[in-house]
């Protein structure tokens, strides 16, 4: 019987390492500082991310319905920097709407999966 869990065990682990099953693969987000700044369209606000699972390259970070894809990360995989957008995407000749004063949902996706979600809030800008 220990044999046949033995050989069970030499060919399930490296089949799940192979298929990208390992623990900790998936991003995660601990904090964002600032986690508040102003929604100025005039004004670009630099965001980091901190966590951990941060590919060096190819990570997609989600601020509300924008997406901002293929950012490096530094610090070795533990930071994120990205710049508030300014604007919701848009489709046809319309003009972009500027993003408001609110609360939006960040995450960070790459190829090893999603990470947890964490609020950043945009205030009115002061004058």
């Amino acid at each position: 019987m220990r044999r046949i869990l033995f050989a069970a065990l030499l060919i399930a682990l490296p089949a799940c390492y192979v298929v990208g099953l390992r623990r900790g693969d998936r991003p995660r987000i601990v904090e964002i500082r600032p986690d508040s700044a102003p929604a100025d369209p005039w004004r670009a606000t630099q965001l980091t991310i901190r966590g951990s699972g941060f590919l060096p390259e190819g990570n997609t970070v989600r601020f509300g319905a924008v997406v901002i894809p293929d950012l490096a990360s530094a610090a070795e995989g533990t930071e994120i920097r990205f710049y508030v957008p300014r604007e919701f995407p848009t489709v046809g000749e319309a003009a972009p709407p500027p993003l408001g004063p609110g609360e939006y949902a960040v995450t960070v996706q790459n190829r090893h999966g999603a990470s947890n979600s964490v609020v950043v809030t945009l205030t009115w800008p002061r004058n």
